[in-house]
């Protein structure tokens, strides 16, 4: 029996359940609340059973995935853990554990000495009850306490004393001309062993004494003793997680990692450049959270660390009151400890807000000026540089925080222009020779080629065109007005005169030189080979998220292994990548503030949630449908198109374009809203962009600044239109999904729109990235499904009206099967919570919905069936002119009509009153069903003659048809079958010459049959 399963034998689940999180189990088998998720009623330990389930957050699994996942540990934690709380000593494996010398082997002994006395010699007293830490995390921990014994404890276990001295931990002292060996921490000392890799690599001290501070012991192992791998307290974390908080003191970690959370190290006084060395490299693509202490020793950690991590992505916890600690925070705070340091994080700053919000911390505009100029009195920190160095997006937002301390927008102007760099540069340069005419254009060109090195970056593509990436712009290097200006701002140079031309000829050659070729994609880029999504959410530093099966990784626009640059959507607001996001909290937060508050039905909302998810992974199908949200004026559809724009972009985009706009919109943003787009408004250039959009078509156009050249504009993104109307067109009928708001029926009287829009704002970090999470590990991994849901489509919804959207349904599909485990669509009242998804009866709603709402429009706003109807209204009179009599070829007494204006002979049945349930005449019926009137009328003519018919109609009746020719209308006829048989129309073929009913001379006629029911 190996380690894993003595443990497991030896533990009651519902025991180290309840024990863990402190919580009871009711009746049901239900813990009060998940410990991952929150909610109530939904996680079940059976009894008699080795396993729970959430039904909410689908969280299940054994002792060992419980404590992995409640302690964020890995697997080996979590057997270490459940062994500790069942009494085992675990094998020994070869190989397991790292090569111990002797020093190792001493300070193991030495953490576990301390730790083993650590509740008998005041620790408890210490730990549990000043410091308000869990027992749970002192034990893992191993926390000690000493009682000035360790050297005869360390001799006992046959230590031989030279290797005791070698540790460290015993010191040599002379007393009375006698060398004598002492305990290096001398009694009733706090300790604090620091592991790393299976080894303790430093010990650490606190004195507990009631004193002034000035009284206290403050020192610990010296550097000579400590491992030369000790890089932080608690560094494991940095193999472990991708978000990690990084504070000052041991018990400011212990004091979070009471709160639930795994990833915290502390830096132990003040942070070393090694230690600054050891974060750039082993934090490269992970996130940094500092949280220092309120005071001044904390804010120029925080300096030192952000100015000296430029690779990493650090964010600033900003909490609480001056003189405030982590340890002291969290301890008085009154409520969910593990929420507070998530929200913690989820609001953070970077290094720039947080300089910004200690400048609005000062009295007046002379004071904050100085701060922002120089940081805590040093100039290479001035915050105004960096805003300078920022993509002009980013500058936007600063710029809006620094209008808010009180500055002007001139004095903001002339504080962010850094243009006088680059002047100076090139002034120095002609310093060093004794004529201007003699300047070399080249080595100008150089100087120019190094600052932008510096501020941005060149490439060059296909075509051989070089291009900077400079503050946010891409701009061509070539005799252009754009680029011609920044050159005229930084060197005060223009191309007309010498020796500009000659310098822009050789910044371009150089950056052709010293550059790599990039070809620029839009927003999004998927790698369909690989699976792979890079997403441009302009995020700060300039850095895209690469989305695969197996990662999510931060890397540079432009400058990353797969030469990938993505243009920058100019309306997404800057979003931070959480890399620990809890997919299930994400999700929650979604549902709470989009789903709940959608004004449609419930099955209806999840389509809405699957089409705005599939805006992140938009080319896993080939082409997609519109989203159009119908209803009354203030039925709550443009309040859904804000919510859904408000997570997109941070901020609502409702627009009112024309079609070059939406064009242009489209080829560079992930949505684009059309509000308010009713038939009138309804030109011939916007139904052929929402036709291109649907199909992911592309409209030729003439490149700018070119007389021959074109480029392809293609709409790329989710399309969504709000409005009163029904569309008429069959061709947006069939590519659009319409949804029905009803703020009456489905909406809330609690709902309050712009609250929760400034909610939406303030998770939007957490929920788009509990999405992109959601994406990577949940529906890369699985798209070959969407072969099983093209399969299901094509069995179960043969032929439905929105067949033609089939391969991106079949995608929505798969993100509905995925999302239901955190938006569960049964609740805990329902029969089938607990047993169903409710995924079919969601997907089923979808298409019978459309199928309804499109055999509505499209009988509605069919011509073909609006002009049949209309000539048979036309006979109506005549038919009721003439007595039925027996007609050749009918069972029952029919009146023929000949109109002597449209020329045709139309022939009627008698009505007959039919029983609806049985279908039997009404003499014959004996079931007692509702009865209705039954009869038929047809008529048998050529494509011409009814062309012909349909003008002298339409000149009648003051209508237009689009019917031109008898070529046009067979056309039109073929395509309208299935609406003419919702309708009541029926084309009658005979085999052999279909679609026709007979041939005469080569004269090709129709039959039509239609229905009619009252």
């Amino acid at each position: 029996m190996n380690d894993f399963s003595r443990v497991k034998a030896a533990l009651n689940l519902r025991e180290v359940v309840t024990s863990q999180t402190q919580m009871a189990i009711n009746a049901a088998g239900h813990l009060e609340a998940c410990p991952f998720c929150g909610g109530h009623d939904c996680f079940s330990l059976p009894k008699g059973r080795d396993g729970y389930k959430c039904f909410q957050c689908d969280a299940s699994g054994d002792v060992f995935t419980f404590l992995e996942k409640f302690h964020q540990t890995d697997r080996a934690g979590a057997l270490k853990l459940g062994a500790e709380l069942a009494h085992i000593t675990l094998d020994e494996k070869p190989g397991r554990k790292p090569k111990l010398s002797e020093v190792d082997k001493i300070r193991l002994a030495a953490a576990d000495y301390y730790h083993a006395h650590m509740k008998a010699n005041g620790g408890k007293s210490y730990f549990y009850e000043r410091r308000g830490h869990s027992e749970a995390v002192c034990e893992r921990e191993k926390v000690g306490f000493t009682d000035g014994h360790l050297l005869d404890h360390l001799r006992g276990l046959g230590f031989a004393d030279k290797d005791i001295i070698e540790s460290g931990l015993i010191k040599e002292k002379e007393i009375e001309g006698e060398k004598r060996l002492l305990d290096f921490f001398g009694r009733g000392l706090v300790i604090f062993p620091h592991f790393g890799n299976g080894k303790v690599l430093h010990f650490t001290q606190k004195d507990p004494r009631d004193v002034p501070a000035a009284e206290k012991l403050k020192y610990q192992l010296p550097n000579d003793y400590r491992d030369k791998k000790w890089l932080f307290y608690g560094q494991d974390a940095l193999d472990k997680f991708d978000e990690i908080i990084l504070v000052e003191g041991e018990n400011d970690r212990l004091q979070i990692m009471n709160a639930g959370v795994g990833g915290v190290m502390a830096m132990i006084g003040q942070i070393s450049d090694e230690q600054i060395k050891a974060l750039a490299s082993r934090a490269r693509g992970k996130h940094v959270y500092l949280w220092t202490d309120n005071d001044p020793a904390g804010e120029k950690y925080i300096r030192k660390i952000s100015m000296g991590l430029p690779g990493v992505t650090v964010k600033v916890i900003a909490y609480g009151k001056p003189g405030d600690d982590p340890d002291s925070y969290l301890k008085n705070f009154d409520g969910d400890r593990r929420k507070e340091v998530r929200r913690l994080q989820i609001e953070s700053l970077d290094y720039v807000a947080w300089e910004i919000l200690q400048a609005s911390k000062l009295a007046t505009l002379e004071e904050r000026l100085k701060h922002l100029r120089a940081p805590g009195g040093s100039e290479k920190h001035n915050v105004f540089r960096l805003i300078g160095q920022q993509p002009a997006i980013h500058q936007d937002i600063f710029r809006e925080k620094l209008l808010a301390l009180g500055f002007s927008e001139k004095a903001v102007g002339q504080q962010l222009d850094f243009s006088q760099d680059l002047l100076q540069q090139i002034h120095e340069y002609y310093a060093l020779i004794d004529n201007p005419k003699d300047a070399d254009p080249i080595q100008i060109g150089e100087i120019c080629f190094r600052f932008f090195s510096h501020h941005g970056r060149a490439y060059y593509d296909a075509e051989g065109r070089v291009w900077l990436i400079y503050q946010g712009q891409t701009l061509e290097i070539s005799n252009n007005p754009f680029f011609n200006a920044l050159m005229m701002k930084l060197t005060r140079m223009i191309p007309e005169k010498a020796p500009g031309v000659q310098v822009w000829s050789a910044l371009k050659h150089t950056a052709l030189l010293h550059s790599r070729r990039i070809d620029r994609c839009r927003w999004i880029h998927t790698d369909t080979i690989k699976d792979t999504i890079f997403l441009n959410l302009n995020s700060p530093g300039n850095v895209i998220l690469r989305i695969s099966k197996e990662r999510i990784e931060e890397v540079q626009n432009g400058m990353n292994d797969d030469h990938v640059l993505l243009a920058a959507s100019g309306k997404i607001m800057p979003m931070t990548w959480l890399p620990d996001v809890d997919v299930q909290e994400g999700m929650l937060e979604l549902k709470r503030l989009i789903f709940d508050n959608l004004a449609v039905k419930r099955e209806q909302k999840y389509l809405i949630l699957c089409w705005l998810i599939s805006g992140f992974c938009p080319d896993m199908a080939p082409y997609q449908f519109l989203m159009k949200f119908a209803g009354y004026a203030s039925s709550g559809k443009s309040t859904a198109s804000k919510m859904l724009t408000g997570l997109v972009y941070g901020s609502e985009d409702l627009t009112d374009c024309s079609a070059a706009a939406a064009f242009s919109s489209a080829a560079k943003n992930p949505v684009v809203v059309i509000d308010n787009l009713e038939n009138k408004d309804l030109n011939r250039n916007l139904q052929k962009f929402l036709l291109l959009a649907a199909t992911r078509g592309a409209k030729e156009k003439r490149k700018g600044g070119s007389d021959t050249d074109t480029v392809d504009e293609s709409p790329r993104a989710l399309i969504n239109i709000t409005a009163i109307e029904p569309f008429t067109l069959p061709e947006l009928i069939s590519r659009t999904f319409e949804l029905t708001f009803d703020r009456r029926v489905f909406g809330s009287d609690d709902f309050h729109e712009s609250e929760v829009l400034e909610q939406i704002k303030k998770k939007r970090n957490l929920i788009l990235s509990a999405i992109i999470r959601f994406i990577q590990t949940d529906i890369l991994p699985n798209l070959e499904q969407r072969k099983e849901f093209m399969s299901l489509l094509n069995r179960q919804f043969k032929g439905h009206a929105k067949d033609r959207t089939n391969a991106y349904l079949a995608l929505l599909m798969l993100i509905l099967s995925r999302l239901l485990k955190h938006v569960p669509y049964w609740g805990p009242e329902d029969v089938s919570y607990g047993s169903e998804t409710g995924e079919a009866d969601i997907y089923r709603a979808w298409i019978n919905e459309q199928n309804a709402a499109s055999r509505e429009n499209e009988i509605g706003s069919n011509e073909t069936v609006r002009l049949l109807d209309g000539l048979v209204s036309e006979y109506a009179p005549l038919f009721q002119k003439v007595l039925p009599s027996r007609v050749p070829g009918y069972e029952v007494e029919a009146v023929v009509a000949e109109h002597p204006e449209y020329g045709l002979k139309m022939i009627k049945t008698k009505p007959e009153t039919i029983c609806s349930s049985c279908s039997q005449k009404q003499h014959e019926c004996h079931c007692g069903g509702e009865m209705y009137l039954h009869s038929i009328v047809e008529f048998v003519a050529t494509s011409n003659e009814l062309v012909n018919a349909f003008d002298r109609l339409c000149k009648k009746t003051g209508r237009s048809t689009s019917y031109g020719s008898s070529s046009i209308f067979a056309a039109r006829l073929m395509n309208d079958t299935a609406t003419l048989r919702s309708s009541g129309w029926e084309i009658i073929v005979k085999p052999g010459i279909e679609p026709y009913f007979k041939k005469v001379h080569g004269t090709r006629f129709y039959k039509f049959r239609h229905t009619l029911a009252r």
